[in-house]
């Protein structure tokens, strides 16, 4: 894998894991970015880098969850999506 690929991997889930530890205690409004980051170990500019804001942040996780969701569960074929396998998993 491109190790520019793995370093932003590791960025997003440090980030992810960082906040759903702070959700624990806070409420998401008041979750500070220098609270997220400290606890992500990453540096406020690179948050700056990927994201414009937490609900920026929130919003890519949504997504990247989807996605993954998408690839584990998407039938690949018509027939398949009617399997029972299939229906069980979702």
């Amino acid at each position: 894998m491109n190790k520019r690929i793995e370093e932003k991997q590791i960025i997003f889930e440090s980030l992810k894991e960082a906040l759903l530890l702070l959700l624990e205690n806070d409420s998401f409004a008041k979750i500070s970015i220098t609270k997220l980051v400290k606890r992500a170990g990453i540096a406020r500019s690179t948050f700056y880098k990927y994201f414009n804001d937490k609900e920026d942040l929130v919003r890519f996780l949504i997504q990247d969850e989807m996605r993954e969701f998408d690839e584990q569960f998407h039938p690949k074929t018509i027939e398949e999506q009617y399997e029972s396998k299939y229906i069980n998993e979702v």
